[in-house]
């Protein structure tokens, strides 16, 4: 006979959590489709099924049990996410500023695995890994098999052990065998204003403090708080934060920042469910300098709460693109010891109650730049995709190409992709293929970090407000 992981009491566990959810759907409406014991019995009836009849491979009841409840939150939002108890153990680790990895930010962009950070002191630092590689396999498994939580829990692991992870670089593919290690992600990072390729008056330059704000983890606050007083003793007037690709993390954290920085008042409020409010505000009776902060179209969820308190506040401003848009709060639940389950339970506004979730936070000042591009196809003349935006957005930042970007591979990106080419030495014949688009990235990443022009807005920003 066949022996299960768990026994028939696991799935008494898993029943009264789908009553549970059974019950809140039917909350307010009086009518239940079927009495809750009949789904409770077909549950069982199914597991049964497949227990004593299933041939396709084996199964366990661990198995059964993690798929249900991975099941139940597959029907809610984007944001709402089962955990099993490896990927439970990753999450919590995410939260803190550091963990055990390969030493690398990854972010899921038109389905490809990509790379857009490489911290210090990682084995993907020592080994030449750059941001805008593609992961597509780790230990022999296709990366586009997994999510990217599942994904995330099988390159992390023990201190000291290995994983193999194959890369991809303008259609070139490679692979490491790269060591897990403790790395500490620092997520207050100062900027020097002597390296960003700006020139400022020594005298002006002494009233800017400038910090980058990557996440908001266990211990931003802290950091950003020690900034903040480092600012104050310098006696600056502009605090320049940077939050571009800033995903977000902790609301406690946000607000405390928050709370240095801008006017008394209202910060942000949350609308649960059942229609409860609940306002955070900063008591701060007179703000110590101005803010500039700038943020892009990833800058999401706790960077848009600090960005739309910044803008509504009156004493700051913000400079970019428009915000990403997740404009809900999320709470963390153990579901028995071992698993994690992460249900969106309210939604958030705005100081004035604008609504975010969607739409975002609109900078002040606009400052639009192109993205990378990431497609499975090549590109020809005549030919229309959403990414050929990309295509020319990047060429016309670096000299190529001199008309609006759209959709449309037209005769004069034609003729700007074959000079790129010409140029960065690749064959010259006009046509975007992947070679080409790993190419107008990694050109792409080396001239926004000579002339980054969202950064160079808010710089040109205070010089004219010290004008005034």
């Amino acid at each position: 006979m066949k022996k299960h992981l768990y026994n028939t009491s696991i799935f008494k566990k898993l029943i009264t959590l789908v009553m549970i959810l059974v019950l809140l759907l039917s909350t307010g409406t009086g009518i239940l489709a079927k009495d809750t014991e009949d789904y409770m019995e077909e549950i069982e009836a199914l597991r049964e099924l497949i227990l004593n009849n299933y041939s396709g491979g084996e199964i366990t009841e661990k198995e059964l049990f993690e798929a249900a409840l991975e099941g139940m939150t597959s029907v809610l939002d984007d944001y709402s996410i089962f955990y099993n108890d490896v990927e439970a153990k990753v999450f919590i680790e995410s939260l803190s500023s550091q963990y055990v990895g390969i030493g690398v930010r990854i972010q899921l962009i038109s389905n490809q695995v990509v790379i857009t950070e490489v911290f210090e002191g990682g084995a993907a630092k020592e080994a030449g890994i750059r941001a805008n590689d593609v992961i597509s396999k780790v230990n022999d498994e296709e990366a586009d098999q997994f999510d990217l939580n599942q994904l995330v829990s099988k390159i992390v692991g023990e201190e000291g052990t290995y994983v193999n992870i194959e890369f991809i670089r303008e259609r070139k593919s490679f692979s490491h065998d790269l060591e897990r290690r403790s790395i500490i992600v620092p997520t207050v990072v100062p900027i020097d204003l002597n390296t960003v390729g700006y020139e400022l008056e020594d005298t002006l330059k002494a009233k800017i403090y400038g910090i980058k704000v990557t996440s908001f983890m266990d211990q931003t606050d802290e950091a950003f708080i020690e900034a903040v007083e480092e600012a104050k003793m310098a006696e600056v007037e502009y605090l320049l934060i940077d939050m571009r690709d800033n995903s977000g993390g902790y609301l406690n954290t946000a607000v405390t920042m928050l709370q240095q920085v801008v006017p008394k008042g209202e910060i942000v409020t949350l609308t649960s469910k059942n229609g409860v409010d609940t306002t955070y505000t900063s008591e701060l009776e007179e703000v110590p300098f101005q803010v500039v902060l700038l943020v892009n179209e990833n800058s999401a969820s706790a960077s848009e709460i600090f960005s739309a308190a910044v803008k509504e506040n009156g004493d700051g401003i913000v400079i970019g693109e428009s915000t990403y848009g997740k404009g809900v709060a999320q709470n963390i639940y153990h579901i028995g010891e071992d698993y994690l389950a992460k249900l969106t339970t309210q939604e958030f506004f705005s100081p004035e109650l604008n609504k975010i979730n969607g739409v975002g936070v609109i900078p002040d000042i606009i400052i639009d730049t192109p993205e990378y591009v990431y497609s499975d196809r090549r590109f020809y003349s005549s030919d229309v995709d959403e990414q050929i935006v990309n295509v020319e957005g990047m060429l016309k930042f670096m000299g190529y190409f001199n008309e609006e970007p759209d959709d449309t591979y037209t005769i004069s990106t034609y003729y700007a992709v074959k000079e790129f080419q010409r140029v960065t030495g690749l064959y010259p014949y006009g046509v975007c293929d992947f070679t080409t688009q790993g190419r107008l990235n990694t050109e792409y990443t080396k001239a926004v970090e000579n002339n980054d022009i969202q950064l160079n807005a808010a710089l040109d920003w205070i010089v004219e407000d010290t004008q005034n």
